[in-house]
């Protein structure tokens, strides 16, 4: 049984094909030993062994980059005692934050621990672009997920694109997603979790308008694979710079 991720090359038409068709790679080969979906379980075996969380406690962790802010979530050494909380009036504009009283702030717990260490060993890395009047921390249900499976994911902010940008004047500033990405990639093996990074298994993904940043840094040399969710009427951009 494997998890996979992959990515896709339109073979006619006007899609983007600079993206080689064997850009699909597998990141983790095999799950807990004693897992009873084995390497013959076929695909349902494979959905239903990773349905649920892994076997790792998530660590998750906030690093700047060029000035912005990037999250990490990776596998822990041991779970910790304070869950990761964040509060949404952190991307409102400032007058609306300042409307809803702290009795009714929507704040959201994580499954990912503050103060942990990283388990040891090298893992993969998945790198996330958010959408269209996103923030960094939109998809942690998943972030976590995947670092509970034994991956380092990484995050940054876009605010050119994120929520308060677009509350604020309905449209994006600009898009330095790409750019964002790399550098949060550059970032992290800069961090002392690099050491935890297995170099040879780098992917990237995005959300919506995320997917077009994925897209664009998918055929860089470092990356293995990429994927998309709900990225339909984005368009794809160049594959490479």
């Amino acid at each position: 049984c494997v998890l996979v991720l992959g990515a896709c090359q339109s073979e006619g038409g006007g899609g983007d094909s600079s993206v080689p068709a064997e850009r699909t790679r597998v990141l983790m080969d095999s799950g807990p030993p004693g897992d009873a979906a084995g390497p013959d379980a076929g695909a349902e075996g494979c959905v239903a062994r990773y349905a649920e969380p892994g076997p790792s406690p998530v660590g998750v962790r906030t690093l700047e980059v060029d000035g912005s802010p990037v999250e990490v979530w990776f596998p822990a050494a041991a779970a910790g005692t304070e869950r990761a909380r964040y509060d949404m009036r952190e991307w409102l504009p400032a007058e609306a934050a300042a409307s809803i009283p702290d009795e009714v702030a929507p704040i959201h717990e994580t499954a990912a621990f503050t103060d942990v260490e990283p388990a040891a060993g090298r893992y993969p890395v998945v790198l996330f672009s958010h959408g269209l009047a996103g923030y960094r921390l939109q998809s942690t249900f998943l972030y976590t997920h995947l670092a509970s499976w034994g991956f380092i994911v990484v995050a940054p902010e876009h605010p050119e694109r994120g929520l308060t940008t677009i509350l604020e004047a309905g449209v994006p500033s600009g898009d330095n997603a790409a750019a964002a990405l790399r550098g949060s990639l550059a970032g992290l093996l800069a961090s002392d979790l690099g050491a935890h990074v297995d170099r040879t298994r780098t992917a990237v993904g995005g959300h919506s308008m995320g997917t077009v940043a994925a897209s664009q840094v998918a055929a860089d040399d470092e990356i293995s694979a990429w994927f998309t969710l709900a990225g339909a009427g984005f368009g794809v951009g160049p594959a490479k710079p």
